[in-house]
């Protein structure tokens, strides 16, 4: 039972009853202890009532303001979720073909640098006594002779025309494979140089962009035609030409500064990976520096590289770097396939096996 201030009770309290309704309405009050405390407030705190319609108009209105923030609240949280949700995806997406790229660009990386050689290790690196270091003088007494290979002086650099093998197997000069073996000469598939009278593969007709480097030094301004200097933000940039550079490095390894000569064939390896020159001659200043398995990395990327023209002398160097590391019976094995092969090294290989013996 509900009763409004504004009716009975309301006329009870101001005293609008007549006697016959107002003694039934405390008969009612009698019976009903909720309208007989109702009743009991309203005459302790006269007035009341008259708020009590003002009350329930403000509470009606304060849910409504109530339910009207809930429902810009809910729209308002389902945008924001809904933008959240196309973010996330639109970062996953761009956070994957960012890892495709990475692991694309590390693959390359992978491919063509794996033997680079820090500068930290350069640092690092302790020479071993020069007695038995293989210095330019031994190199040249002991490279092998190629039957292709045209000597040239440093400052020329001239370039030797390619020959195909049928070519060189129909030259009259071309001797057999018997006689070849008897004279420890070997064939190059691949142009040669001399530059400092040390054997080089000639890349001038494979190379077409010059390599970049601040770090030159140590060469006569005859060869200022082969070098470029940017005018833009990399101004302290050189460009010099392959062969150029090739010079200096050699030029340093012929001085035995075998460090900074190992860190031109690094410069070579960053802008031509494959490079054959770089892995031999670098390989050799590795020796000295005693990085021996490291020196063994790089000979064998010279033994494995499609041009031969060093497959000897890197096989031969592999067996001493070998040696170098006590690994006694594998140097064996690899002079023993040098001695069947009946190439340059072939008489070395045989004195060292008796050495090791």
């Amino acid at each position: 039972m509900s009763y409004k201030p504004t009716n009975k009770l309301d006329d009870y309290l101001k005293g609008n009853l007549d006697k016959k309704s107002k003694e039934n309405f405390q008969k009612t009050l009698a019976e009903d202890k909720f309208l007989s405390d109702a009743t009991d407030g309203f005459e302790e705190f006269p007035g009341t009532e008259k708020n009590i319609e003002e009350v329930k108009r403000k509470i009606i209105n304060k849910n409504s303001v109530k339910a009207t923030a809930s429902s810009k609240l809910m729209l308002i949280g389902t945008i924001f979720l809904f933008v959240v949700a196309v973010s996330l995806s639109v970062y996953r997406m761009f956070s994957k073909n960012e890892k495709i790229k990475t692991d694309s660009d590390n693959q390359k990386t992978e491919k063509f640098s794996p033997f680079l050689i820090s500068d930290e290790e350069i640092i690092e690196a302790v020479p071993m006594d020069s007695h038995k270091q293989i210095r330019y003088i031994n190199t040249i007494k002991n490279q092998s002779v190629s039957l292709q290979e045209k000597k040239t002086e440093p400052e020329i650099l001239e370039k030797i025309e390619a020959k195909k093998i049928s070519e060189i197997t129909n030259d009259p000069l071309f001797v057999s494979e018997k006689e070849l073996n008897k004279k420890r000469i070997s064939v190059s598939n691949h142009p040669l140089l001399y530059i400092y009278n040390l054997k080089v593969v000639d890349y001038s007709k494979v190379y077409k962009n010059n390599l970049k480097t601040n770090n030159l030094s140590g060469l006569d301004s005859k060869y200022e035609n082969n070098i470029s200097q940017k005018s833009d933000a990399e101004s302290d940039k050189t460009y010099v030409t392959y062969n150029y550079f090739l010079t200096a490095s050699l030029d340093k390894y012929k001085n035995n500064d075998f460090k900074n000569s190992l860190r031109d064939f690094s410069v070579i390896l960053k802008h031509f990976p494959e490079d054959l020159n770089a892995y031999f001659y670098g390989g050799l200043c590795l020796y000295n520096l005693q990085k021996f398995d490291r020196a063994i990395q790089f000979f064998n990327q010279a033994i494995e590289n499609p041009v031969n023209s060093f497959y000897q002398e890197a096989r031969w160097y592999k067996a001493l770097s070998m040696i170098q590391k006590n690994e006694n019976e594998d140097a064996k094995n690899l002079l023993k396939e040098i001695i069947d092969e009946e190439g340059f090294y072939a008489s070395k290989a045989e004195e060292k096996v008796k050495a090791l013996r």
